[in-house]
Order: structure tokens, then sequence, then C-alpha cells
């Protein structure tokens, strides 16, 4: 599994978003959708494990995909950082680990996320992944 860390940031009039448990206390919030399933429909990313190399690789789409759950109302936006652990990226025949690092993904995730949010009212959030190499 993977546990979730939402940020709550601040917007630039200085007026502090709501956090998540805020929210909550008002009731049900909505997060934004799949990833991998979308990128993969749309020809970004093939079937089998997760490949976060795709903010590398395709960053419009990406952009893309954050701005259509932006649209349709999600209060809660993920960086595309799921699975993006070194370890991973030379792992099942996945030959990104050759010249992207995990630290290349997350920071280009993240800095992705930040530019669609902008100064939207939404919570921004980034999975953390099982690292393969503990499961020896």
């Amino acid at each position: 599994g993977f546990r979730k860390f939402c940020l709550s940031a601040t917007r630039n009039n200085d007026v502090k978003k709501k956090g998540l448990l805020e929210r909550l206390a008002e009731g049900p919030i909505v997060g934004d959708g799949s990833y991998v399933f979308n990128l993969e429909r749309r020809g970004y990313v093939l079937a089998g494990p997760w490949t976060p190399e795709v903010v590398i690789e395709h960053p419009e789409a990406v952009k893309a995909l954050h701005r259509e759950y932006l649209h349709a109302g999600a209060d809660v936006l993920q960086a595309a950082t799921f699975y993006s652990s070194d370890d991973k990226l030379t792992m099942h025949g996945d030959q990104a680990g050759r010249t992207i690092t995990c630290k290349e993904i997350n920071d280009k995730a993240c800095s992705i996320l930040k530019e669609v949010a902008g100064d939207a009212d939404v919570l921004l959030c980034g999975p953390v992944s099982p690292t393969p190499s503990y499961l020896d």
C-alpha cells in the first residue's frame, strides 16, 4: 500500500487554504482519478508496472490530465510519483533507470502539479509507493 501526504498551500493573497481535515468536516471531498489507466488509454504508457517516467517523457500529457481533473471539480490532485523509486526504474526490463532518476521524476511531477494547480483551491499530494528492493 501507500500513504498520501497532503500539503496545504497558500494563495498569492496569503489566504490559507482549508486543509484536509477542515474540508472533511464540511462533507465529502473529491480526489482526482486514475493516471495510469487514462495515460495508458491515450498511448503514453504500456500495460504492466506503472511507469512514472511519463512525467519526463510526456509532461504535456500529464499536465493535460491534471487540468481535466481540476476542471472536473477535484478537491485533491496528486503528483504522478507512484512507483518512482530508482530500483523500480530498472525492474521488469524497464530501461528508464539508465537515463532518469527517481529524484528527477519526483521533482518534475511536483513542478507539473504546482504549475497546473496554480492558485486553485485544491490540495496537492504525492503517493509514496513500495520500494521493490525491500521485498527481498
